[in-house]
């Protein structure tokens, strides 16, 4: 009897270790591990866009402005009508000897046609123009606010063919500059008629190709009347043809600016000596 409870025993250890081994081995997968993610960068907030002004009518068709001139130094535009002649001899040898820039005026001049010319005085474009009496009478006229303050020449056919004529406007705003352009365009009248070979050379040589016999006789005509006027270019209303004056525009001249030019320093201080003129030059 024992040894047959010890022989089951064992039979029932040999079926159970049977069965156990008849069991599959569980596999184990391991987990994956996945890297770490990084943060999405942020980006920092965008600006809030200024607004764009809107451009003038003004802006989109106005030239580059030229470069200002320097500290202490007036700028200052002259607008030709013609080409230059012996009645402009006093603005060239006023550029030439040095008289504008010792006035602290820095000059620019252009050729245009007389209407464009004093049209664009008259609005403020250019500060001067050198035209006709005739000219300027007939802008007077049709309520252009221009006025001369320099007549060049003796009146030819009862009118000065040379006025330097600016905006009426400016007499008040830029007084100051008006009376040292004037100032200096008399002291040219008189260092003309102390130098009238100067003079021809400033003329011909800015003009290029004129018969000099001829402009000789067109200075000496203009020499007489300088020095018949104190101070030169002083205006009278016979030179404009007295149209206009009695139409309650009042006159298209003022002598202002010349009877202040009168009190400047004699001939004798004027500079006289050769000078070497530039041609003028077209824009």
């Amino acid at each position: 009897m024992r040894w047959r409870r010890r022989a089951l025993l064992s039979g029932a250890i040999l079926g159970a270790l049977a069965i156990a081994c008849s069991q599959p081995t569980p596999i184990v997968v391991p987990t994956a591990t996945l890297p770490p993610v990084p943060p999405t960068p942020t980006l920092p907030p965008r600006p809030t866009p200024s607004a764009i002004p809107r451009p003038t009518a003004r802006g989109r068709v106005s030239p580059v402005p030229a470069p200002a001139p320097p500290a202490g130094i007036d700028a200052a535009t002259v607008v030709l009508t013609r080409e230059p002649e012996a009645a402009l001899a006093p603005l060239f040898l006023g550029l030439e000897t040095g008289l504008f820039e010792a006035a602290r005026l820095l000059v620019h001049l252009r050729v245009d046609e007389p209407d464009r010319a004093l049209a664009s005085v008259a609005l403020g474009r250019d500060d001067f123009a050198i035209t006709s009496a005739e000219r300027l009478v007939a802008a007077h006229l049709n309520g252009l606010e221009l006025v001369s303050v320099l007549a060049l020449d003796a009146p030819t056919a009862g009118r000065y063919a040379h006025v330097l004529v600016t905006r009426r406007g400016i007499l008040n705003e830029r007084r100051a500059i008006v009376d040292r352009f004037v100032s200096v365009t008399v002291a040219g009248c008189r260092l003309a008629t102390v130098n009238p070979g100067a003079a021809i050379d400033a003329i011909a040589m800015a003009r290029g190709g004129v018969e000099r016999a001829a402009l000789e006789r067109d200075m000496e005509a203009q020499i007489r009347r300088w020095t018949s006027l104190d101070p030169p270019g002083l205006q009278h209303a016979s030179g404009f043809g007295g149209d206009g004056l009695a139409l309650g525009r009042g006159a298209p001249f003022d002598n202002g600016p010349a009877l202040a030019a009168a009190g400047r320093p004699p001939t004798s201080t004027i500079p006289s000596a050769a000078i070497t003129p530039t041609r003028f030059a077209r824009d």
